[in-house]
């Protein structure tokens, strides 16, 4: 009887465990946790949509900001500075913008998202500021786990350094995942605007779940005086095409199969088979160049060429945010043998048939 109650209470226990351990790893603001498929709002321009954001001093969905909205962007070391997103209109800022003199509240904040990479190189893009000298408190970490976090996956491939003004690396993210950094900037009052870095990461495995987290924090009260700010990279498209013609041609009245390439005087139509692999994005614009022609800027014009001979056929795409990739294909057109027409030719008896 024991044993019995035993096993009739134990899937009730189990959820019960289940949700506190949901409830435990939960905290901040929140609004999608485990987004299925390819990255989710990547570039934040849907606020935040898809991402998780936790800490004290967590992340924020901001614009570009500057001296007006921050007092520790006027009169830094490299000036009065104002930081717009990456890519878009929007960012992500992880931490709050403080002068030399002040610190943030400790503690960890992050932001992540759970996804399936489509391909097994990931990129984005991050921005880190820092005051003073602070390597045994202040840290930014990028981490790449599967598993509920039990497995880390991935390489910092090339390396991601994030630079003073001056040149000189303070934080640099390479090898396997995670990149977890102590930022020391030097001096007391020195000062770090590492600018816009591509992060890419290779090796993510494609057949499963990912989860991403960015990090910021301090291991002191009163100490972090340390933010980050994280945007899409923009991949360029992949520029594609076909081409397609009669493979029937009339030669004196005779039928006849073209295999080889189009004839002379037949339309070739083109076809773009173009696409952008960011999630989001599109190809918005093409050019077609023939040969020495003017370019064509339809997606999916058609050709007449009125000569035989090899043509050169280029494509160049662009993209929603300017990146353009090209491709070119060579075309040979045939020569079609003249048309002969007889209708008013007049046969006489004795006198040769003019051909």
């Amino acid at each position: 009887m024991h044993s019995t109650r035993t096993g009739a209470w134990l899937p009730v226990l189990t959820f019960f465990v289940l949700v506190l351990a949901v409830a435990a790893g939960t905290g901040g603001r929140s609004s999608v946790s485990a987004a299925v498929g390819p990255l989710t709002n990547a570039g934040f321009e849907s606020n935040e949509a898809g991402w998780s954001f936790v800490g004290p001093d967590a992340a924020k969905v901001v614009g570009t900001e500057g001296p007006a909205d921050f007092s520790a962007y006027a009169g830094t070391p490299d000036g009065d500075i104002k930081v717009s997103p990456n890519l878009g209109t929007k960012m992500a800022r992880l931490g709050t913008p403080k002068a030399s003199s002040s610190s943030q509240q400790n503690g960890i904040n992050s932001i992540s998202q759970t996804f399936t990479p489509s391909s097994s190189t990931f990129k984005f893009s991050a921005r880190l500021f820092s005051w003073e000298n602070r390597p045994n408190t202040d840290y930014v970490s990028f981490d790449f786990t599967t598993n509920s976090g039990a497995i880390h996956v991935g390489s910092f491939q090339p390396s991601a350094d994030f630079k003073k003004s001056g040149g000189s690396v303070v934080v640099s993210c390479s090898g396997t995942s995670p990149c977890r950094k102590a930022i020391d900037v030097g001096n007391r009052g020195d000062y770090l605007n590492s600018g816009w870095v591509v992060v890419t990461v290779t090796g993510l495995p494609t057949n499963e779940d990912v989860t991403f987290t960015a990090s910021i924090g301090s291991t002191a009260n009163n100490a972090l005086a340390s933010w980050l700010y994280l945007d899409n990279v923009n991949t360029p498209p992949v520029a594609a095409f076909d081409f397609n013609y009669p493979t029937v041609s009339l030669t004196g009245g005779v039928a006849k199969t073209n295999p080889l390439g189009p004839f002379e005087g037949s339309p070739i139509q083109f076809k773009d088979l173009s696409t952008d692999p960011d999630a989001g994005d599109k190809v918005v614009a093409w050019e077609w160049t023939v040969g020495s022609l003017a370019p064509l800027t339809v997606q999916n014009p058609f050709f007449v060429p009125h000569n035989n001979g090899a043509y050169s056929v280029t494509l160049k795409v662009t993209d929603s945010f300017g990146a353009t990739n090209s491709t070119t294909k060579s075309i040979t057109v045939l020569n079609a043998p003249p048309l002969v027409n007889a209708l008013n030719v007049e046969a006489i008896a004795g006198k040769p048939f003019p051909v």
